[in-house]
């Protein structure tokens, strides 16, 4: 590449021979749109321009628009590639932030849950103590039903051998006093086992299995449908 050198000695006209030297000097893909521009003014205002050195520059002009406008247009393309990739980074951000936001929430209601299920687990032990509580408690009630029920049982019949033998021929006063004091015995046993009864209503509505009991206590001599010592006597 060679020195450009304007002045007289040059013998061309200064216009033209910078525009030549320009040329010279520029490759194609280094001219810019005003470099090409300035160098087609130059041509243009120039006493020694040839009609080829005009098509030249208006090809050469062309050339750099359509390789800008081709720059431009890959640019614009690795614009548009470039929001695409934005804007899928900006969902993902965005998925992530949810998917965050969302651990969190499952964590807080896992410790939720784990200290529900704590609870739970003190209730249960709770509650297991408290029905092998009442078990215990309706197994002593069964047995003192049973108990009852044998002794009623047991003074009932008591109660019929002793009629009989008054019946048979003894004193009316002593035997309507001993009769008495059977019957007040044969009341405090019926109280008792009342009792007993109540008691073992309020647990079974706990646990359900007091009718076996309820049952027993209907069927002992000592409700209210036993015989009385009057008719006891007659029927004797």
């Amino acid at each position: 590449m060679g020195q450009c050198y304007s002045g007289p000695e040059s013998g061309l006209n200064f216009p033209v021979f910078e525009a030549q030297c320009l040329k010279r000097q520029l490759s194609f893909d280094d001219l810019t749109v005003d470099q090409v521009r300035d160098y087609a003014q130059k041509l243009t205002t120039s006493n020694y321009v040839s009609k080829d050195e005009l098509n030249e520059t208006v090809s050469m002009f062309m050339n750099v628009l359509q390789a800008k406008n081709e720059a431009i247009e890959d640019l614009q393309t690795r614009l548009n590639k470039a929001t695409q990739e934005k804007q899928v980074i900006d969902e993902l951000r965005l998925t992530v932030s949810s998917l965050q936001a969302e651990l969190s929430l499952k964590e807080t209601e896992k410790a939720l849950v784990e200290e529900r299920r704590k609870q739970l687990e003190i209730v249960n032990v709770s509650l297991s103590s408290d029905v092998v509580r009442m078990e215990c408690k309706l197994e002593e009630l069964q047995k003192g039903a049973l108990d009852s029920f044998a002794l009623g049982k047991e003074s009932s019949s008591s109660l019929m051998r002793k009629w009989a033998v008054v019946g048979s021929g003894s004193s009316s006063a002593k035997s309507s006093d001993k009769l008495g004091s059977h019957s007040y015995e044969h009341q405090n046993k019926m109280q008792y086992t009342d009792d007993l009864a109540s008691q073992g209503v309020r647990l079974a509505a706990a646990l359900r299995v007091l009718q076996s009991v309820s049952s027993l206590l209907e069927e002992s001599p000592t409700s209210s449908a036993s015989p009385s010592p009057r008719e006891s006597m007659m029927a004797a």
